[in-house]
């Protein structure tokens, strides 16, 4: 028997990535054939009308898988109360941002470590978490019972994301960044790791070429870097294949403050592209460090600038290189197939379903 899916987003806060740009029929092709209810709220509230459909249709499914940030898990637990209808909270938003000292990202990192979301949290009945540290986090920082929580990453189609052969004639180091332009994603450590690498080690900067791919605030510094250098190369979006993308460039480098998995860095490995990226949860649990890209403290600017360096005389060495794209494909298919990581993460969910069928998530 297969599953029957039902996707639940508001007019607010919708859930899938992009929709408010997307037309229907778009968010449809992209739930590829699943029921979708888009719910009212007025702002962050949900209208009466709209928490007594959730109730429904929490009555008549058999788990519930809801992201963990506070606002979507709150109205999730309020409509919960009246069902035994098991909670599934999938961590998907970072629970700390490093070396960000913004009002946003202490307020942040204060809630999400508070003892209130503790107490939400522990209201679900499974916590999926992505990466060991966050799960360290949720039993350590947030005193969540250990039996709750499941790691169990994302995988990748490794038959979609493939390594090709790379050309021989091509004579500058290609560095790719892809992500928003704003400072939970780095750009700003990027551009100051670039303006380094020009000041401090020109001979090697003009070997080099850096691709920009992103939207967001900071644009302007973007910019500026590009009208300055003459090296960068600027696009608001990827046209073309992401596979071709990654295939094209030697190097990825993903300098967040924030993360809970890194998807991107899952399929540049898997089309045998190295990472350097910052050493945050994450990243932490997708790179082996010096094997398959490098670590870099988060924030640090000339560490960055020195792991950039570093990969540019391995790809001197091409035999040395190579070993590495290999390894990161390796790596890729080794630990994030479809199918062992599927069956888990099914095992994680029918786990859930057999408590509402138990009567073990009845709430007192």
């Amino acid at each position: 028997m297969g599953h029957s899916v039902t996707v639940v987003t508001s007019n607010q806060m919708p859930l899938i990535g992009g929709t408010a740009i997307l037309s229907r029929k778009e968010i449809l092709d992209r739930l590829r054939g699943s029921r979708w209810i888009e719910l009212q709220f007025l702002k962050i509230f949900p209208l009466p009308g709209s928490l007594s459909l959730l109730r429904k249709i929490l009555a008549l499914s058999s788990v519930v898988y809801v992201k963990n940030e506070v606002l979507d898990l709150i109205p999730v637990l309020v409509a919960k109360h009246d069902t035994n209808t098991p909670v599934v909270c999938g961590v998907h938003t970072a629970l700390h941002y490093f070396d960000w000292r913004s009002l946003r990202a202490v307020v942040h990192n204060n809630a999400y470590s508070s003892v209130l979301y503790g107490h939400l949290l522990s209201a679900c009945d499974i916590i999926h978490v992505l990466n060991p540290d966050d799960k360290k986090f949720l039993e350590k920082i947030l005193y969540v019972d250990s039996s709750k929580v499941y790691e169990v990453p994302l995988w990748i189609d490794h038959e979609h994301f493939e390594a090709r052969t790379r050309k021989k004639d091509n004579h500058y180091f290609r560095i790719l960044f892809i992500g928003g332009l704003d400072i939970r994603k780095g750009i700003d450590v990027f551009l100051q790791g670039i303006a380094q690498l020009f000041k401090e080690s020109l001979e090697k900067f003009i070997q080099m070429s850096f691709t920009i791919i992103g939207k967001g605030p900071l644009i302007g510094y973007v910019r500026e870097a590009q009208a300055k250098y003459g090296n960068i190369n600027y696009k608001p979006f990827i046209t073309g294949s992401k596979v071709d993308l990654y295939n094209e460039h030697d190097v990825l480098v993903v300098p967040s403050r924030g993360e809970t998995f890194s998807y991107v860095t899952l399929e540049a490995l898997s089309c045998g592209l190295p990472v350097i990226a910052s050493d945050i949860p994450g990243p932490r649990s997708l790179i082996e460090n010096e094997r398959t890209g490098i670590l870099f403290p988060v924030g640090d600017v000339p560490a960055l600038a020195k792991a950039i360096l570093s990969m540019h005389s391995l790809w001197t060495d091409r035999a040395r290189y190579e070993n590495m794209r290999s390894e990161c494909r390796r790596f890729a298919l080794r630990d994030f197939s479809p199918n062992s990581i599927l069956n888990v993460f099914e095992k994680m969910l029918k786990r859930a379903a057999s408590m509402k069928l138990s009567g073990g998530s009845k709430q007192s």
